[in-house]
C-alpha cells in the first residue's frame, strides 16, 4: 500500500472514531440528564465569593434555570439567574448566566433567596437627595 492510501484510510478511520465517542458522549448525556435536573434545576443556591481578593468576600446567589443541551459531563454547567453584593461595592445581576455546578455550593430556600434579593434592591434604589 502507498503512503497516501494508508493517509486516506488513516483519516477514514479517524471520522470513524470520532463518531462514535460523539455517540458514547451524547449517551451518557442522556443518562446523566434527569439526575443533574432533579438535583439543581428549579433551586436556590448560594456560594461565597470574592473575585480572588483574599477577604471573607459575600455571597453570589442563583437560580438554576436549565441544563444546556449538550453539558460537559465532568464539570456540568447550568443556565442560571445570579446577583451579588460585592464588597466593592458593586451590584452584579445576571438574567440568563451560565455557571459550573461547584459555583451551586450551598442549597437555600426560596424565602432565603428573595430576602437577600430584596435587600440588593434596597441597595441600588436611587433616592433623591
Amino acid at each position: 500500500m502507498d503512503i497516501e492510501k494508508l493517509k486516506k484510510e488513516e483519516k477514514q478511520l479517524s471520522n470513524k472514531l470520532y463518531k462514535i465517542r460523539d455517540q458514547i458522549k451524547q449517551s451518557e448525556r442522556k443518562a446523566l440528564r434527569p439526575e443533574l435536573e432533579k438535583q439543581f434545576v428549579g433551586k436556590f443556591f448560594k456560594c461565597r465569593n470574592s473575585y480572588g481578593s483574599g477577604d471573607k468576600g459575600w455571597w453570589l446567589y442563583s437560580y438554576v434555570i436549565s441544563l444546556p443541551k449538550n453539558f460537559n459531563i465532568l464539570n456540568p454547567t447550568f443556565y442560571v439567574y445570579s446577583f451579588q453584593t460585592t464588597t466593592f461595592p458593586d451590584v452584579e445581576i445576571r438574567i440568563y448566566d451560565i455557571t459550573f455546578s461547584h459555583s451551586l455550593e450551598q442549597e437555600i430556600t426560596s424565602k432565603e433567596f428573595m430576602t437577600a434579593y430584596q435587600n440588593m434592591l434596597k441597595k441600588i434604589e436611587f433616592k433623591e437627595r
